[in-house]
């Protein structure tokens, strides 16, 4: 809990200046208690944020209610359970309101958000969070919060309530619902009708993938009476007919058209005036990333989403052109075995390049050839989307030279690049030391968010490669870096490389970064630069990643420069292998460093070859079945 840590450290601080410890135990009770007003805040905001939801939607009725004095517990014609909280909670709320857009309006800014579901889209809920004492709200495009700057408690300039003012179960078969902004609201009451998708059991915002041959849905249905009418329902360029109907149990053959296309598929049951529904969201398989993103389908690079809106016509480039040259801004789609070369240095502003085949081997992706000592540049006066590369094969092994950096120099904070992405992708490293060099003796433009996941990084032996390399200070805007299921290998048998790093920064000053993910991660006949990762940390997960080492060297993980100031952590189950059974070791924190309190800093070694599968010639890393939830596991 970020916000009473923090608050706890400065009472404690307060306290030993005093050396009053009956006041400084009074001190810690009353931010515990806030801490706890501020948790029920919170929650009935968000639950209150899902009936009005349900009102909204006007597709479910209830099965049952109960009351424990406090608390209603709403069980929805879904199966889905509310919590509905009667009475006063708190001081002090946002102003929610809907707009006459549909949208939701909060602290009077237009969210873009629906609030109500509308062309095939669903409606999203805002949810809040209290932090520092002020209402924050998730914002879902920038996969962000937002401090909306309304205190938890006492008066600001917004002094809205919670959004429900009362709940009145006095009138037979009906719960009624008061808004507080105004508006009143009738759930019914029918114990008997239900109406619930089993199957495909979907988590929140996940789509249904549906073949060209077609998919079968399962549901289940309790009706009120005969005369209840059940009926799967798709637009018109899908098909859905129920193919099997027994004891309340239904399955549902579900058909898309011939081309890329999403729709949701609702399940509805009508009884008498009132109609109740359960929906998912389909989609046809991906064959092409370009016939997704034409039709409008979004395509998802790393944790990024993208969709055609966000380019100018001239800026698409499918995979039936010939393309010779990568320009500085723009979306590629490469079919498989096209190859771009490199031979100059390009810079970039806004730049996507995805191979066109989903499933393409390694020997069949699209290729970038580095053909000589170049390199792809950063380089914008404005903030912009960054570099994506997803599907692709990178060959730098040509050069002698980095293969990306950042060209531009800082503005301000409010300016940076969004992300630098490699997504499924083969990457050769150059024949000089980094992949991406950061050369920072002049404060470079930040990259808020840096992604490798479900990628394969090789060298031929080497006596050094960092993956990232800051030369000097590393300045404040670097919040994400994530590495997750990929696989860091020395490509010549027999050998390794004894100087690698992920990421190592020259210098203990600067801001570091926000948050570090390292997880799921694979690294063959790697030896840690003195150790794999050197910056200043805050938030870490580093864990189920797995080592192994055909010979007797081992080294340090993490090195936490002076600053560093661990949050929120993990560092579990990681793992080490070493073939000729010496006494290598592996540890996961240099103790020249900031090392976080409780963590056992010797990795799990490991008895056994972990592997079914390896092969650093064909790039095959097959783990044994019960690993599989260690290392990576790139199909």
């Amino acid at each position: 809990m970020k916000l009473y840590k923090s608050l706890l450290l400065g009472l404690l601080m307060c306290g030993f200046a005093a050396c009053d410890t009956a006041d400084l135990e009074r001190d810690i009770n009353s931010l515990k208690d806030r801490v706890e007003d501020y948790e029920a805040q919170v929650q009935k905001l968000n639950d209150d944020m899902n009936i009005i939801r349900v009102l909204l939607d006007g597709n479910k009725t209830i099965t049952s209610y109960s009351f424990d004095g406090t608390n209603y517990t709403l069980t929805l014609s879904n199966g889905e359970t509310l919590t509905l909280t009667q009475g006063v909670v708190g001081a002090n709320y946002p102003s929610i309101t809907i707009g006459e857009n549909g949208n939701w309006i909060i602290e009077g800014e237009d969210t873009g958000e629906y609030a109500v579901a509308k062309d095939g889209e669903n409606a999203e809920n805002p949810q809040f969070k209290i932090e520092g004492g002020t209402w924050w709200v998730y914002d879902s495009a920038t996969k962000e919060w937002k401090d909306l700057k309304v205190s938890a408690v006492g008066s600001t300039s917004s002094a809205a309530s919670s959004p429900i003012a009362s709940v009145d179960t006095s009138t037979s078969g009906v719960i009624k619902i008061t808004l507080t902004a105004g508006g009143n609201y009738e759930i019914p009451v029918i114990p008997d009708l239900m109406c619930k998708i089993t199957s495909p059991a979907l988590a929140d915002g996940e789509m249904w993938l549906v073949g060209t041959e077609g998919a079968e849905l399962e549901a289940e249905v309790t009706l009120a009476s005969d005369d209840d009418i059940v009926r799967p329902i798709v637009p018109a360029d899908w098909k859905a007919k129920i193919t099997e109907r027994k004891d309340g149990k239904l399955k549902v053959k579900v058909t898309p058209p011939a081309y890329a296309s999403k729709c949701v598929v609702t399940m509805e049951v009508t009884h008498g005036i009132h109609t109740i529904t359960d929906e998912i969201v389909a989609r046809t398989v991906t064959t092409g990333y370009y016939a997704d993103f034409m039709a409008g389908l979004d395509i998802q690079v790393g944790s990024v989403t993208l969709n055609k809106s966000m380019f100018a016509e001239d800026e698409i480039h499918g995979p039936d052109e010939n393309i010779s040259a990568l320009s500085a801004k723009g979306i590629y789609f490469l079919k498989s075995g096209t190859t771009v070369n490199l031979s100059s240095n390009l810079n970039v502003s806004g730049l996507v390049v995805i191979g066109n085949t989903p499933d393409a081997s390694l020997t069949e992706m699209p290729m970038i050839k580095y053909t000589a000592a170049c390199y792809m540049s950063l380089s914008s006066t404005a903030s912009g989307l960054g570099l994506l590369l997803k599907n692709v094969k990178i060959d730098a092994s040509a050069s002698n030279t980095y293969s990306f950096n950042i060209g531009a120099a800082f503005v301000d904070a409010n300016i940076y690049f969004e992300n630098l992405v490699f997504d499924r992708c083969n990457i050769l490293f150059n024949t000089g030391n980094s992949l991406v060099y950061i050369n920072n003796t002049a404060q470079k433009m930040p990259i808020q968010n840096i992604e490798i996941c479900n990628t394969l990084l090789s060298s031929e032996s080497a006596a050094q490669k960092y993956v990232f390399s800051f030369s000097n200070n590393m300045y404040e805007g670097f919040e994400n870096f994530t590495v997750e299921n990929s696989v860091f290998y020395c490509r010549t048998e027999s050998a390794a490389i004894t100087n690698f790093s992920l990421m190592q920064c020259a210098n203990a000053d600067g801001t570091g970064f926000e948050n570090i993910k390292v997880k799921n991660n694979t690294f063959v006949n790697i030896v840690p630069a003195n150790q794999l990762i050197k910056v200043k940390m805050f938030n870490v997960d580093f864990s189920n990643n797995l080592l192994w080492r055909d010979a007797d060297k081992g080294g340090y993980l993490l090195y936490g420069v002076a600053g560093s100031v661990f949050g929120t952590t993990s560092f579990a189950n990681n793992m080490y292998y070493n073939a000729d059974d010496g006494t290598v070791s592996f540890n996961l924190f240099h103790t020249d460093g900031i090392v976080p309190e409780n963590v056992t800093n010797p990795l799990q070694k490991l008895s056994s070859n972990p592997f079914e599968t390896l092969d650093v010639v064909n790039a095959k890393f097959v783990l044994l079945p019960e690993y599989q939830n260690v290392g990576a596991h790139i199909e």
